[in-house]
């Protein structure tokens, strides 16, 4: 099921890790599938996950059903500079 949403989300990059229906409202938790991070800094690859945000986004609803994307924002901390990045 995640991957048929994944696909019908149709966003580049972002996979569906979850889905949670409440009454008429339908919450997917999305995240970038890339496991790494480039620093804005230094332009090196991060793989070190630093933390996670989520936050909400109301999507187009689907039909009768209102959609809210929770994502998480990884931030990574770079090895080279030591800078966190997003």
């Amino acid at each position: 099921m995640k991957r048929q949403l994944t696909k019908m989300l149709g966003i580049s990059g972002v996979i569906v890790k979850s889905q949670k229906q409440l009454e008429n409202t339908l919450i997917l938790e999305i995240e970038n599938n890339s496991k790494t991070a480039l620093c804005p800094k230094c332009q090196k690859n991060s793989y070190r996950l630093h933390q996670n945000h989520y936050f909400l986004i109301k999507d187009i609803p689907w039909g009768e059903i209102e959609v809210l994307l929770r994502v998480n924002r990884r931030q990574f901390k770079c090895d080279n500079c030591s800078k966190p990045e997003a």
